[in-house]
């Protein structure tokens, strides 16, 4: 085989696996970086209840044992796990998971409650968004459509979704948002949560702000290796999800004069 031939056989290879990466991989790598969670089913049944929230999961509340000081400008992983399945009714090959991260950081609740639900606002800080349309909205509920991409050597892939979110008081200094799909136009995926605990604690006498973001997506026919690639790349998409949150709460302080 001539050189020519032998570099244009090289770059034939380098598309075919830089078009599978992103077709397959994209979904449910975005889908960890999204506040909102996602459920890739249309239908009109009560998804499965888990935990205290019905039809929801959700991490709400400050693991025991937890050393706040530790994590001030810290964001940490908590905890992650990948497992892939057949389901059982279909024989169809599956991907489930999550990831969890926390910090602390000295910011108001309030700040980075109206960070959080300022959904059209994502889009400043939150470069995979492309774009959001919000269907309702009021203090308590949300649907929201939201089209997530990236691009990757020259090819453009990523989840288009509408999902329901919900936000909680849960007392004095403490809110939760928990958030499922309602629908994947793109069918990539089975099922999905995700949620965002704050509250209010005191770190050495001063008060500051303890965060907590939760992801659980499920992947349909994932290929072989993406487990592997989930465990690298979730981590530090979930520590910067919390850190770029909390810096676009103190830029926007900052706007109004108050940073």
């Amino acid at each position: 085989m001539s050189d020519f031939a032998a570099k244009r056989t090289c770059r034939r290879r380098t598309r075919r696996i830089a078009r599978c990466v992103a077709t397959r991989t994209g979904g449910i790598l975005l889908v960890l970086l999204s506040v909102a969670a996602l459920n890739a089913q249309t239908t009109n049944e009560a998804p499965q209840t888990k935990g205290a929230y019905p039809g929801f999961d959700v991490r709400y509340g400050i693991p025991a044992g937890t050393d706040l000081t530790a994590l001030v400008n810290k964001p940490t992983l908590i905890d992650m796990q990948v497992k892939t399945f057949n389901d059982p009714a279909t024989g169809e090959s599956r991907l489930s998971g999550f990831g969890e991260a926390e910090a602390v950081y000295d910011v108001p609740l309030q700040a980075v409650l109206d960070v959080l639900t300022d959904y059209p606002g994502q889009k400043a800080y939150s470069p995979r968004l492309l774009d959001v349309k919000v269907e309702y909205q009021d203090p308590h509920r949300a649907v929201v459509y939201q089209d997530i991409g990236i691009y990757f050597l020259g090819f453009k892939f990523g989840s288009r979704v509408r999902s329901e979110i919900l936000v909680d008081d849960l007392g004095p200094g403490e809110v939760g948002i928990r958030a499922r799909l309602l629908e994947s136009l793109d069918h990539n995926l089975f099922d999905s949560f995700s949620s965002w605990y704050l509250k209010e604690v005191d770190v050495d006498g001063k008060t500051m702000l303890y965060l907590r973001n939760f992801t659980s997506p499920g992947l349909r026919k994932p290929f072989f290796g993406i487990g592997a690639i989930l465990k690298i790349f979730t981590p530090p998409e979930l520590t910067g999800q919390i850190e770029n949150t909390v810096k676009e709460a103190l830029k926007r302080l900052k706007a109004q004069g108050r940073g």
